[in-house]
């Protein structure tokens, strides 16, 4: 998990965050980001509980579920029950208010939120989510977030690709980066040993 190879950690009772980046009350200014790359939280959020109506602004939001469920809504009417293995990309653009809560009264919802700087300024706000399939990153890479429309998984407007693999113990993938001026790779185990 990423909450492994950190150092940020925000406790508020009913959300536990652990920072990758300076992020909320962590600061460390020699972690502000990689490149386009300015968030990812390992996010575990208390049930009944989340993150109430609040707004963003040009940057591009990136949800990945781990555990449990997450309710979205925002004021362009989009609203989903995003479930284990659902990835969310929202693109701010010039201005969305959402609110993100777990619905469930017994189970925690645990998710990666991950902030890109986009490359393209005050665009009309977008909502779009897909599921991972789990055959497709069996021991190989799934591409689920890319630059292009028409490209595998959800777009985003940045140069960036994102894929997820689930891998048995003692496999290797290989994965080639799609553009060779930018590149960022994490592992992201869980009730492994990486």
């Amino acid at each position: 998990m990423i909450r492994q190879i950190q150092g940020g950690h925000t406790n508020i009772g009913w959300l536990d965050s652990y920072h990758s980046f300076s992020f909320g009350e962590y600061h460390n200014p020699e972690r502000m980001g990689f490149g386009a790359l300015r968030v990812i939280n390992d996010d575990t959020i208390k049930p009944g509980t989340g993150f109430g109506k609040h707004s963003h602004k040009n940057m591009e939001i990136i949800t990945i579920m781990l555990e449990g469920e997450l309710l979205h809504e925002d004021d362009f009417n989009s609203k989903a029950l995003l479930k284990k293995g659902d990835v969310q990309a929202i693109s701010a653009g010039k201005g969305i208010v959402h609110s993100t809560t777990n619905p469930d009264d017994n189970l925690n919802s645990e998710l990666l939120q991950i902030w890109i700087t986009p490359n393209e300024l005050n665009v009309t706000p977008l909502y779009r989510s897909s599921s991972i399939d789990s055959k497709e990153c069996q021991n190989k890479f799934q591409q689920i977030i890319s630059l292009f429309k028409t490209g595998a998984g959800l777009w985003i407007y940045q140069n960036v690709w994102f894929s997820i693999a689930t891998l048995d113990i003692n496999t290797i993938a290989s994965y080639s980066v799609n553009d060779n001026k930018n590149g960022f790779t994490f592992s992201l185990c869980k009730e492994v040993q990486c």
